[in-house]
């Protein structure tokens, strides 16, 4: 189905609802496939047994029981050399060779050298004006004089004026490709158009450490369409501890709709401890603002992440599932204008998909016109799993719909005697008592803590073992619901920079 079809689809069943309701080679692991060597015991180079699983270790003392150094995600940078790397840097020029000393002054041309030789770019911070096309793995964040690296101090923005900010295209790739420590900004555009920050193809894509944001649109014809990052066409991609946002729209498009983050056709997604916000839609007509999108036949995994709807939007929605999707650990924000939903499953483009939710919060704050989950019941059963999830309004239940039944009371939703109900049990409506107005993380006194279940049975350990801090998950007796892990926070050894520093 095409993605007209889809947003036809999408504008039909909020109207209805909104009627029923008032009547290869690799250059590096990646940490959503793996969480260190663990083949390979007592090594003392990486993460090297099993012990997390059970009780996540110490990491920071080599006493041989359990995890003990520091490098527990099992990825480590590469560092910057003349043998491995080229060099961008705003003091460079184009004829210079790429080397540390003398490096390149536009991404195009030190991309072309690197791929040419086989070696990483690095990028110097500045603005960079330019459409990039990524055949080679591409790091920002760093200076220019002896090339240390501050993804926040140093920040290394793509933007440019028009077309796609980076491009990942599937030919000619060998290897995973990483695009990592960026701030990418798409286009701005008017009237019937489609501005994208990132546009990635094929397989072995990693998105680690970058601020992404989706173009703004004042719309003035039948369809506009704003997208921070999306992934097609086939093969496994991972994104890791990122902030994506998606673009403003606004207008009198009939059609219009803004995605942070989407993955169609046949790709298959880790998306791990990203910060995902909708972007605003304030236009006439068909309206939606969506956090995540999936619409590929392939399983894609949301563990740790904060999504984040858009009030100034008619329509937002956290995740938008057409297919099936795995969500473990995360915490979701629902509002609208009119109508938000935190997970909306209309499966339908493959009759025999799942969705399934574990340990996650999601949170309104209202009940009116809001939903944890809007899900069709035009085909089949035993679709959905709900376990320990929080869905919760001003302290009270956030209603689940399926089809024309309508829960307001998780004793309801626990029964799982209802349409599509695989497997429903511990799940709650309480309110999460965060630490502070807007901050998801978890107070001392939330009921989410050491509450959730073990989440193996649906998700691999290495997805959902480190919160979206780099907490251990779990610290207690039990895993803490949401994308928060309870107790003292590390913190990212490479945090972005801050969605509201994107300008």
């Amino acid at each position: 189905m095409n993605l007209f079809a889809r947003r036809v689809l999408a504008i039909v069943f909020f109207g209805c609802l909104l009627m029923a309701t008032s009547c290869q080679e690799r250059e590096g692991p990646s940490a959503a496939a793996s969480s260190g060597d663990e083949t390979v015991l007592d090594d003392d180079t990486a993460d090297d047994d099993t012990a997390h699983i059970t009780a996540p270790g110490d990491d920071t003392a080599d006493d041989d029981a359990t995890d003990d150094d520091t490098a527990d995600d099992g990825y480590v940078p590469p560092e910057p050399s003349d043998a491995v790397g080229v060099f961008v840097a705003k003091t460079g020029d184009d004829a210079f060779p790429g080397t540390m000393a003398e490096p390149k002054l536009t991404i195009a041309a030190g991309m072309t050298a690197a791929r040419a030789d086989g070696k990483y770019l690095f990028v110097a911070r500045g603005r960079y004006i330019e459409n990039v096309v990524a055949r080679a793995p591409m790091y920002g964040g760093y200076e220019e004089t002896a090339w240390t690296r501050d993804i926040v101090a140093y920040r290394t923005e793509i933007k440019p004026p028009t077309g796609t900010a980076v491009t990942i295209p599937v030919s000619q790739r060998a290897h995973e490709l990483t695009v990592e420590g960026f701030a990418i900004v798409g286009p701005n555009g008017t009237a019937d158009q489609e501005t994208t920050a990132v546009d990635a193809k094929g397989d072995g894509v990693v998105l680690r450490w970058n601020v992404i944001r989706g173009g703004g649109l004042f719309a003035t014809g039948w369809t506009a369409a704003s997208n921070g990052a999306r992934f097609s066409l086939n093969g496994s991609v991972s994104v890791i501890e990122n902030e994506i946002v998606g673009g403003d729209i606004a207008g009198f498009g009939e059609l219009v709709q803004t995605i942070a983050l989407g993955f169609a056709d046949d790709i298959s997604a880790n998306v791990i401890n990203n910060r995902i916000r909708a972007g605003k839609a304030v236009a006439y007509g068909g309206v939606l603002s969506i956090g995540v999108e999936i619409s590929t036949t392939q399983p894609v995994v949301l563990s740790g992440n904060t999504i984040d709807t858009e009030s100034m939007a008619l329509s937002s929605v956290g995740v938008m599932v057409y297919t099936g999707a795995i969500l473990v650990h995360n915490t979701i924000h629902a509002r609208g204008a009119v109508l938000g939903e935190g997970v909306v499953y209309q499966f339908l483009l493959l009759p025999l998909t799942q969705l399934t939710l574990v340990n996650n919060i999601i949170v309104a704050d209202q009940t009116t016109l809001r939903y944890a989950v809007v899900a069709s019941d035009l085909l089949g059963t035993d679709r959905l799993t709900f376990v320990a999830n929080d869905f919760s309004a001003a302290g009270a239940f956030l209603p689940v719909a399926v089809g024309t039944d309508i829960f307001t009371d998780p004793i309801d939703v626990n029964t799982c005697a209802w349409p599509l109900c695989k497997e429903a049990y511990a799940n709650t409506g309480n309110d999460p008592l965060f630490a502070a107005t807007g901050d998801w993380h978890l107070g001392p006194a939330s009921p989410c803590l050491d509450t959730g279940e073990d989440p193996t049975p649906w998700a691999d350990p290495a997805s959902w073992r480190r919160d979206i801090d780099g907490d251990a998950r779990p610290s207690g007796d039990a895993p803490d619901i949401g994308a928060d892990e309870y107790g003292a926070r590390r913190g990212r050894r490479h945090p972005p920079a801050t969605i509201a520093n994107r300008e």
